[in-house]
């Protein structure tokens, strides 16, 4: 029997704030960066390209928080700007670019904060594979996923899941290999970037991932503080991600991708995961009108046994039962302390 998870913001919640808690983080990011170059050493404070980084990253934060006035979500606010380019123009706006471009800075900085907070990832893993599968990060055939997260959490767990954690054993293409054919990732990862020429990336060799900043601070040659280290860091990727000019494909593109904006590769995969599943479960995906289109089409293909909903709030089940002339088939689910695992399912090798 297959399943298909679907994860969505609620499935971070322990590291990442909801989108509903954007606008507050950014207040708190802001002065936080200000309390960063405040007390930074003499030789960092020094260093005017340092301010200038400084300077342009707060008025940028300070230009979204404004414009979140006007929206719910930073989601809502991406497809506004989105839909306001040029009809002759295939190529978004550079405000559009700017609003992904922090939203990164935002997720990663909260990742590093909350290290080893959210361990339901990593829970869910050892829960579903044993021994040398667990190790060799081995994925059952009959489980598949749908991601909305825009978070590495999901990938920051197979890091976590590796037993020896050697500085070199964190490549890019090892982190995804085993998630090729089982994962549909619908919004893009706020730390993966992609260079010129389409290779794709993590942003730097020793960045990753945030916890690998707090798991090896030690490895880090700016400052033995690794809160130090990340922050600047930041301030670095902010000043590169704002030389990328979709025009001509030149500069480190945000790894961030909305599903308004997908080809339709990780769509397709998705619903052809739904069509063939016995079971679905969502997990802390409140299926917002906004994705409405995507979230139809998905729903509509599902002719399985029955859909698990993990979420504190019963009325994201009442809403997909309305989807449904057998109501019976969706399952509240309101424990949160670990990912759902249907007990009819096992997994298959």
């Amino acid at each position: 029997m297959k399943i298909t998870y679907i994860f969505g913001a609620g499935a971070s919640a322990n590291a990442v704030p909801m989108v509903r808690e954007t606008k507050g983080y950014i207040e708190k990011t802001i002065l936080d960066f200000l309390d960063f170059y405040g007390n930074a050493d003499d030789l960092v404070a020094r260093d005017l390209s340092n301010k200038t980084l400084l300077d342009s990253l707060l008025a940028d934060l300070r230009w979204i928080r404004l414009l979140l006035n006007d929206y719910d979500t930073p989601d809502q606010l991406a497809l506004d700007f989105y839909n306001q380019r040029p009809d002759d123009n295939k190529y978004p706006n550079q405000e559009f670019v700017k609003i992904k471009n922090l939203m990164a800075i935002l997720i990663l900085k909260a990742q590093f904060e909350s290290a080893g907070k959210e361990g339901r990832y990593l829970a869910f893993w050892k829960r579903i594979m044993q021994g040398d599968k667990y190790r060799d990060f081995e994925l059952p055939k009959n489980l598949n996923f749908i991601n909305w997260n825009y978070d590495s959490m999901f990938y920051e767990s197979r890091f976590l899941s590796k037993s020896d954690c050697e500085e070199n054993s964190l490549k890019y293409e090892e982190i995804l290999k085993p998630f090729e054919n089982t994962l549909a990732n619908i919004n893009g990862t706020a730390g993966f970037l992609a260079q010129p020429g389409n290779q794709v990336r993590a942003y730097y060799e020793h960045m990753h991932l945030p916890s690998y900043y707090k798991y090896f601070p030690s490895r880090f040659p700016i400052r033995g503080d690794a809160e130090f280290n990340f922050k600047y860091e930041l301030l670095r990727l902010h000043a590169r991600l704002q030389q990328f000019e979709y025009s001509d494909n030149t500069g480190t593109k945000n790894g961030i991708s909305y599903a308004f904006e997908d080809d339709g590769k990780n769509k397709e995969k998705a619903l052809n995961f739904v069509k063939d599943s016995d079971f679905i479960v969502t997990i802390g995906y409140s299926f917002p009108e906004y994705n409405k289109e995507i979230d139809h089409a998905i729903l509509g293909k599902f002719k399985g046994k029955r859909i698990y909903v993990q979420d504190m709030r019963s009325e994201i089940a009442d809403k997909i039962r309305r989807f449904f002339s057998n109501t019976e088939i969706v399952k509240h689910v309101n424990e949160v302390d670990q990912f759902y695992i249907p007990y009819e399912w096992k997994p298959e090798w």
